[in-house]
């Protein structure tokens, strides 16, 4: 799937998950409004680009924060599936990595930019942390997994990890989606089971929890993304004991 099919397929999904925000007079959270026709693979080029940049700020065209989600999702797990770096695997590989991006993002944060930005965190610190916010930040609630409260990618080249800031984190949805692609890519080896859904439980388990032992947060992750997998009619089927994912015929 070409980047461009695959940010449209992101954004449809986004944008039907949206409304789902949780809020409350504390905690509000964010609006967008839709396009009028709703946005497919097969909505035209131009028309999406409309829908995405159709407002205004002080004259200048800007990008919604929507589209701005999206686009940055898609690009990320499309960068990791030209080397073939993603949880799942067959024909709707990308399209099932980009829910699951959505998905954690949704029930981690609700999308809303104050946790996005870290002006909200969560999770809160230990006594071994040398911080004194909430640990977990940005919309995918990343926890640093070291004493120096850095967050790194493990199982890189050279062997020795690539770690960034909190700052680095929270000023950059980019990063952000990084880590927790690859997040979810170690979980999922980790919780490879004898079944399709005991691979997928176990992969949402141990990102919400950080084992693979069933936990209420992690249950809620399975079953959203089990809905948000047949709205869009991907199906998994058994291949060798992989995530394999296509298209319901």
């Amino acid at each position: 799937m070409t980047q461009a099919l695959l940010f449209k397929f992101t954004l449809a999904a986004l944008l039907l998950i949206w409304p789902g925000a949780v809020e409350s007079e504390f905690y509000p959270g964010p609006k967008v409004d839709k396009p009028a026709t709703p946005i497919t693979q097969q909505t035209s080029d131009a028309d999406v680009l409309a829908y995405c940049f159709g407002s205004m700020l002080n004259g200048i065209a800007t990008e919604r924060r929507v589209c701005r989600i999206a686009r940055e999702v898609a690009s990320v797990v499309d960068e990791h599936a030209s080397s073939n770096r993603l949880p799942f695997q067959g024909p709707a590989a990308q399209q099932a990595t980009s829910l699951a991006l959505l998905e954690i993002a949704w029930h981690e944060s609700g999308f809303r930019s104050k946790v996005e930005d870290c002006r909200i965190t969560g999770d809160l610190p230990t006594r071994h942390s040398k911080i004194n916010e909430g640990l977990a930040v940005s919309m995918f609630q990343l926890q640093a997994n070291n004493r120096e409260d850095l967050f790194e990618f493990a199982q890189t080249k050279p062997p020795r990890p690539r770690r960034y800031s909190r700052e680095a984190v929270c000023s950059s949805n980019v990063l952000a989606a990084k880590l927790a692609l690859h997040a979810l890519m170690r979980h999922a080896v980790k919780s490879r089971g004898t079944t399709i859904p005991a691979s997928v439980s176990g992969m949402f388990f141990t990102y919400a929890s950080g084992k693979s032992g069933k936990t209420k947060a992690g249950q809620e992750h399975v079953e959203q993304f089990d809905a948000m997998m047949r709205k869009h009619g991907l199906v998994f089927v058994p291949k060798n004991g992989a995530m394999w994912v296509e298209v319901k015929p």
